[in-house]
């Protein structure tokens, strides 16, 4: 869990990278697969809400989230792949992305010595 300070430094170093790293995951608050591996189809803008389908959800159901006007403008400017559906990718939407330590390695680079300071995932965010 990162701390208030720590969260705002993440934030703003997610806010200058390139895709598929978005401002979005920060304030997501969901588990790294659920936002690496969300579809398009979990994604409903007029409601407000990010849907995960309860097959990709340790619980027995689907989840519910919530999405604000800061998480739909930079869904709303992800690109669309005919490929596949998934929102991160690296293959034009055919899998879901799957670097992450590439996405901290450049949180590091942005935020630079303050990030030295920030939270390391406990073992069970690690999966």
């Amino acid at each position: 869990m990162l701390k208030d300070d720590e969260l705002r430094q993440v934030w703003g170093a997610a806010d200058q990278m390139e895709y598929p790293y978005r401002p979005c995951i920060s304030c997501a608050a969901s588990a790294k697969a659920e936002i690496s591996e969300a579809v398009w189809s979990e994604f409903d803008p007029r409601k407000k809400l990010w849907i995960t389908l309860k097959e990709r959800m340790k619980m027995d159901h689907e989840h519910l989230g919530p999405l604000t006007e800061d998480m739909l403008v930079p869904v709303a400017d992800l690109p669309r792949f005919n490929a596949g559906p998934h929102l991160f990718g690296t293959t034009f939407g055919e899998r879901p992305a799957n670097s992450r330590s590439k996405a901290r390695e450049r949180i590091d680079e942005i935020t630079g010595p303050a990030a030295r300071g920030l939270s390391r995932p406990a073992p069970h965010d690690a999966d």
